[in-house]
């Protein structure tokens, strides 16, 4: 069965993440809110691949070599997600997600440098903020 989460309420979808993160025997009912879920989760899918073409675009002419990821989240990190942390499912922002990844810290740091040039004065983007978690073995950045 093919859902359109366009269709479904917010209070469906919520109670859809409630339901599954709570690990009750599926009813007739829990199919059913089962195929909402995995129709939200998939609905995320179209925005996340026009991002990644988005940031191909954005990359062009960077020079550096580099390798776009995205993935979405698999369905058992999302329910431990939601039952952890006690939210709702539509307020997961990591449903999906896409990442540049570069050789080095050098690549890094040019990669940055040639993100912020590019958007400077841009009317589409601006750069939000800029972590740096190298010394822990990690970089955040959000456009």
């Amino acid at each position: 069965m093919s859902i359109d989460t366009r269709a479904v309420s917010r209070s469906r979808i919520d109670r859809a993440g409630r339901y599954l993160s709570s690990g009750n025997d599926l009813t007739e009912e829990g199919i059913e809110l089962e195929d909402v879920f995995d129709a939200y989760r998939a609905s995320h899918l179209g925005p996340l691949s026009t991002t990644t073409l988005e940031l191909q675009r954005l990359l062009h002419g960077f020079g550096g070599r580099y390798y776009i990821a995205q993935r979405l989240k698999r369905k058992p990190q999302i329910l431990r997600k939601l039952k952890r942390l006690s939210v709702r499912l539509t307020q997961l922002q990591d449903i999906g997600g896409c990442r540049i990844i570069v050789e080095t810290n050098k690549g890094v740091d040019n990669l940055i440098e040639f993100i912020s040039r590019n958007i400077s004065g841009s009317q589409k983007y601006r750069l939000l903020r800029t972590t740096d978690y190298r010394e822990r073995g990690a970089r955040q950045d959000r456009i």
